[in-house]
């Protein structure tokens, strides 16, 4: 999946820098192709792998953009 978030957004998240990092992480809603979208956001930089179970679903792994 293509990052809806900027250059500027993943590297001053990246580095430490940005000052409201939460903004950014967990789950938003975006628009995508004429449609809303829900998007799940982590930071976890030493991960091999990252996936998310929601409900009673089977985990979902998660793309990495960075």
């Amino acid at each position: 999946m293509i990052s809806t978030l900027s250059t500027e957004e993943l590297s001053s998240l990246c580095d430490g820098s940005h000052g409201d990092p939460f903004s950014l992480l967990g789950f938003h809603k975006i628009g995508i192709d004429d449609s809303e979208k829900l998007v799940l956001r982590v930071f976890r930089p030493d991960a091999e792998s990252v996936s998310a179970k929601i409900g009673k679903s089977k985990p979902v792994a998660l793309s990495r953009v960075d």
